[in-house]
């Protein structure tokens, strides 16, 4: 399997999978374990899941409110 690749789970569809490996240093890394403490996690691989969803929720959102907006508007007669 290659770095990203996909795994096939049991009675599920094909699940998409990426494989990470990065060093955080100074100030960076600093950042990193001050969230880490502030949100009680022992994994570095728990957090950086959750910063990726809460990312992806706040574009995701926003694009989705100001595109249902765009439609909006321009449906009126």
């Amino acid at each position: 399997m290659s770095e990203r690749g996909f795994a096939m789970q049991t009675g599920q569809e094909l699940d998409s999978l990426l494989r990470l490996s990065i060093v955080l240093q100074g100030e960076i890394a600093k950042k990193f374990e001050a969230i880490k403490r502030k949100y009680g996690f022992e994994s570095s691989a728990d957090l950086f899941r959750l910063l990726v969803s809460e990312k992806y929720d706040d574009i995701f959102a926003s694009s989705t409110s100001i595109h249902s907006q765009l439609q909006t508007t321009l449906a009126r007669p």
